[in-house]
């Protein structure tokens, strides 16, 4: 049995009783909407049965369970030794019997084995030990597992990926990036006057306009690339594969010229634009970087369209 005199590094605060399943999303939806954003798989596990009370969306998504679904699995279920080690993680497991980070593999409800690497932390909530276990992929093929299923949560009104989705690829494009590899180009939209879009045609249409602006964007790019909805009227696409910055361009003049064609409404038509910030990766500039300089692009962008005499 774990030792019950753990050092004390309080999660109570930010977590505690209200841990047990299924109430602690709702209790502490900050906490588990920054959890979401992480690409590594995140399980809060019974130190004693090691039962999964708790995980991400990166967890639901790599492994092919419902979050659910996992309540109802042990971390064993899910992570297993690839390192000569049997550790069963039975009722006699101790943090300290194995060592920190753990060579293991993940296995998927489909029965697939991805290699990755396991950390853990015991730590007291609300006096209870719990064990935070931290699951990274450590695959070959990582950034394109988790370009594809980092998250199955989409936007509620475009369906487009949302946040998580979005950050997990850019740090799974840092993890990747040497010089062998293509650029990356990520892109940041912001509608164009589009708080007056709702206040002159009602939220309906403004909702209706996102909804057209998402499937033009996934119809700019290709199916490996990410169109992700960054928040309200903004949207962030990841292109990989760069090998020029004119295929970049041809990408942007492609998606304003999609954006420009009058969207049809109930009473006539409607015609919106877009601006438009680009950064293209460069080996010294990390991804998420360059979703800032994309941002500051943008607003640049939005600007100097709003500095022309009309």
């Amino acid at each position: 049995m774990v030792k019950r005199n753990v050092v004390p590094n309080r999660l109570d605060t930010a977590v505690g009783a209200s841990l047990s399943p299924p109430h602690w999303r709702d209790a502490h939806p900050a906490f588990a909407a920054a959890l979401d954003l992480l690409s590594d798989a995140v399980y809060f596990v019974t130190p004693d049965t090691l039962q999964i009370c708790g995980a991400n969306a990166a967890a639901a998504a790599r492994t092919g369970y419902d979050a659910s679904e996992l309540l109802f699995l042990r971390l064993p279920d899910v992570v297993m030794s690839d390192d000569g080690l049997e550790p069963d993680f039975d009722s006699d497991f101790t943090p300290d019997a194995l060592p920190a980070p753990l060579r293991a593999l993940e296995r998927n409800k489909a029965g697939r084995d991805l290699p990755v690497e396991l950390h853990w932390q015991l730590v007291d909530a609300d006096d209870d030990p719990l064990l935070v276990a931290v699951v990274r992929d450590q695959s070959a093929s990582g950034y394109a597992s988790t370009m594809h299923a980092v998250t199955e949560e989409r936007d509620y009104l475009t369906s487009l990926r949302g946040r998580a989705a979005l950050t997990a690829c850019l740090r799974a494009a840092d993890e990747r990036a040497e010089p062998d590899f293509d650029q990356i180009a990520v892109l940041f939209l912001d509608v164009d006057h589009f708080k007056q879009i709702n206040d002159t045609h009602g939220h309906l249409v403004g909702d209706r306009v996102l909804q057209t602006i998402a499937a033009r964007l996934l119809s700019c790019v290709r199916p490996d690339d990410l169109v992700a909805r960054y928040g309200g009227d903004e949207f962030v696409v990841l292109l990989h594969g760069v090998r020029r910055p004119g295929q970049v361009e041809q990408v942007v003049s492609r998606i304003a010229a999609e954006i420009a064609i009058p969207i049809p409404l109930a009473d006539g038509v409607l015609t919106v634009s877009v601006s438009i910030g680009q950064a293209i990766g460069r080996n010294a500039v990390s991804a998420e970087d360059l979703l800032d300089e994309a941002d500051r692009a943008m607003y640049q962008a939005k600007r100097a369209r709003r500095a022309k005499p009309r």
